[in-house]
């Protein structure tokens, strides 16, 4: 299995990172190579995109410059956002992959370092710490030290186009009002929840 994962992820070498976003939380993705499209269309009728190659990564981690630590998980989200984008563009010269947790280090052609540790033990919250796929094969890198192989059927067969072009500030200004949205919903929650707590407070005033 081992020789599988080192052969697979191998192929993301050379391929420029064309997109780096922060879905949630402090975990990332970026996309490689051309595009694929999955299956079925939205509901405005339009395919979906995504990386013929991709990270995705959901335990800790952290990019480095060779000189100093540009940011981590442990970032604040904007400061992620913000970060990650620098990756692209970018191409990954070396892929390093160690059991038995299989913590990872992808080293880019401008000498940037994205590390990751596998700190998902013996939790049943998610599946994997990290992973990667290679068009339409995914492989988790598991809770417990099990690399999980995970065919997905939505990939379009023979379907590879060329990258999307990003919008680099668009991208970030997209993100940024996500999280503010998340921040605005997030007091309205609390707000509705101490209301309902507190019935009588209304009638205070």
């Amino acid at each position: 299995m081992i020789n599988e994962i080192v052969n697979n992820a191998n192929k993301i070498i050379g391929q420029k990172c064309w997109n780096a976003y922060n879905p949630l939380f402090g975990w990332i993705r970026l996309n490689f190579g051309g595009t694929v499209y999955t299956g079925p269309p939205d509901e405005d009728n339009n395919l979906i995109g995504i990386g013929q190659y991709s990270i995705y990564v959901v335990c800790q981690w952290r990019l480095d410059d060779g000189n100093h630590c540009l940011c981590s998980k442990a970032s604040s989200r904007e400061k992620v956002i913000r970060t990650i984008v620098c990756l692209i563009g970018d191409s990954v010269t070396k892929i390093e992959i160690y059991p038995p947790v299989w913590d990872a280090v992808f080293t880019f052609a401008s000498g940037k370092q994205l590390k990751l540790f596998c700190d998902f033990m013996d939790q049943e919250a998610w599946d994997h710490s990290w992973s990667f796929r290679v068009v339409d094969t995914e492989y988790r890198m598991g809770i417990n030290n099990v690399i999980c192989p995970y065919k997905n059927t939505d990939i379009l067969p023979d379907v590879v186009l060329d990258p999307f072009v990003i919008d680099i500030p668009k991208q970030i200004e997209s993100m940024c009002q996500v999280n503010s949205s998340e921040i605005i919903q997030g007091i309205a929650d609390k707000i509705k929840t101490q209301r309902y707590n507190n019935p009588d407070n209304e009638n205070e005033h």
